[in-house]
């Protein structure tokens, strides 16, 4: 009674799938009214923890999305939207068709981080910038991932909640740490901030909604980041009133510092949290910082980039048009993409080439009818084929491309090759005099559909059109308030220039310039932040 949903995992059904098959008739004989999600039609991938754990996330989620995407379809007939196609974001930064996204719930855990990572892309694409590490803080938390080659990094090894989860994603590390986080005081007496979020409501104490405790935002406030009368266009009014009040009672008092201290010292650990995070990022993958470009975004990452581009030694800051919508705006330059997985471990020098290019046959045949579901033909699929490699013994491994043709023996030597050259750039060592083991085979179907293209802005070359005013802002080196220029960016041109300390305010979100840093204006209108660090 009261069960909606069943997760199937057996131990080797990833091989076989004939038990969990039987299974679910079983299932639907007994209450048809039942969601089944099976392991071996989730997660058919090695490893029956997190396939078990994939599996059960898609139990769980699938008959709220699945209600949630019908009300959707009925929601958009209602406001006149007739569209044959309605795609969702996927967590591997691809779309997919509405009706797929009700039977896979599992692969769009992720989806809004991976817009964020998919516009990202996009701006290494449009500057050359093939390096970027992308930074998308909004008002709970704070995604981080990495671009390089003008690529996101992927991975199947995520984590939700605390749970393994074994669906193909943009790897993102989120961090507890956004406009709407506290700063409190711990039982020992010191300052923290974070992880627990005052959300959108009651949300800071600036909001007037009934928040009494300081956040993220109420610092920004106090230190002149943030504008009372600027908020969404002027649509909202802040409480700097009420900020201070908050950060006194709780924050300035207790550790017997000035208001703005306090605010300071909110700003300062809330940045060294986030640049933790972004340094496991380059030490995970033996990265240089100061040839990557910060591409900062959400409300609230342009008013901390241009800091912890300056602590980590990052040369440049790139905030895009609207970086309040920037992660809405990957879903329309992305392409539909779907990735299926085969587990069969075996020693590279012993299975056969044959016997890989019959696994792939039968991912291929999957890909057909799933496009043809979505109302495309198999001809505008464009396949990449990838193997998961490791060498023995070892719990991880990575993936690596296959060639588009048949697979012959000869290939396998190549294959070996470029396994280790993949291992000794992601960990820094090779074992090149080892045998490597297949482990999962990979097929990515890709289709192009129509992408939004940014467009070139109008040129003009004088600032000092665009500054509105000027007010103080906090500057952190000096611990004192500087004069800082305050620009409209609707009213910035493409090739316009202005030193720091500036703020830059908009609709959607708003930009610091520190002292002793430079920003231009590009051809798309993206603010480019010289941060004068890495050099």
């Amino acid at each position: 009674e009261g069960v909606d949903s069943v997760a199937v995992c057996y131990l080797f059904s990833f091989q076989n799938s004939a038990h969990e098959r039987r299974t679910a008739d079983i299932l639907a004989e007994e209450s048809g009214d039942w969601r089944g999600s099976l392991s071996s039609v989730v997660l058919p991938t090695i490893r029956e923890y997190p396939r078990q754990s994939t599996t059960v996330i898609d139990a769980y989620v699938g008959p709220n999305m699945q209600r949630y995407l019908e009300r959707l379809s009925d929601r958009l007939k209602e406001f006149g939207v007739e569209t044959p196609q309605v795609f969702l974001m996927q967590s591997n930064g691809g779309l997919m068709r509405i009706t797929l996204g009700a039977r896979f719930p599992n692969q769009t855990l992720l989806s809004g981080p991976a817009g964020g990572v998919v516009a990202g892309e996009e701006l290494a694409r449009i500057t050359g910038q093939q390096d970027i590490v992308t930074l998308d803080m909004g008002g709970t938390s704070t995604d981080i991932a990495m671009i390089s080659g003008g690529r996101a990094d992927e991975t199947n090894e995520g984590r939700i909640a605390g749970q393994d989860i074994g669906t193909p994603m943009l790897q993102v590390r989120t961090l507890g740490a956004g406009g709407g986080t506290l700063a409190w005081i711990g039982p020992d007496g010191l300052l923290k901030v974070g992880p627990e979020s005052a959300g959108a409501s009651p949300g800071p104490a600036c909001y007037g909604r009934g928040g009494e405790r300081p956040t993220v935002t109420d610092a920004n406030l106090v230190l002149g980041a943030l504008a009372a009368d600027n908020v969404l266009g002027g649509k909202m009014t802040l409480d700097k009133s009420a900020s201070e009040a908050a950060i006194r009672e709780h924050v300035a008092d207790p550790l017997g510092l000035e208001v703005v201290e306090a605010a300071a010292g909110i700003l300062r650990i809330v940045n060294t949290n986030m640049a933790v995070d972004l340094r496991l990022a380059f030490q995970s993958r033996g990265e240089d910082p100061r040839k990557y470009m910060l591409a900062a975004f959400g409300g609230a990452g342009p008013l901390h980039s241009a800091l912890l581009a300056r602590d980590l030694n990052i040369p440049k800051v790139i905030v895009p048009l609207y970086p309040g919508i920037n992660s809405a705006m990957g879903l329309l330059q992305t392409s539909v993409r779907h990735v299926y997985l085969q587990s069969a471990v075996a020693g590279l020098s012993e299975v056969s080439a044959d016997r890989m290019n019959e696994i792939f046959a039968g991912l291929e045949a999957r890909v057909e009818d799933d496009v043809r579901e979505e109302g495309f033909s198999p001809d505008q699929v464009a396949i990449l084929r990838q193997v998961d490699m490791r060498y023995q013994h070892q719990g991880y491994q990575l993936p690596v491309n296959c060639p588009a043709t048949q697979l012959t023996d000869e290939d396998k030597p190549d294959l070996k090759k470029a396994f280790d050259e993949t291992h000794q750039r992601v960990y820094g060592a090779s074992a090149q005099e080892e045998d490597a083991e297949v482990v999962t085979f990979r097929l990515i179907a890709e289709i192009s559909v129509p992408r939004l293209e940014l467009p070139e802005i109008g040129a003009g070359g004088d600032p000092a059109t665009a500054q509105i005013a000027i007010r103080p802002l906090f500057d952190l080196n000096s611990a004192s308030f500087l004069d800082a220029a305050i620009y409209d960016r609707a009213k910035l041109c493409a090739g316009d220039k202005f030193d720091g300390p500036a703020v830059v305010q908009q609709f959607d979100s708003t930009t610091v310039v520190l002292a002793g840093m430079s920003c231009a204006v590009d051809l798309w209108g993206n603010l480019i932040i010289e941060t004068g660090a890495g050099v």
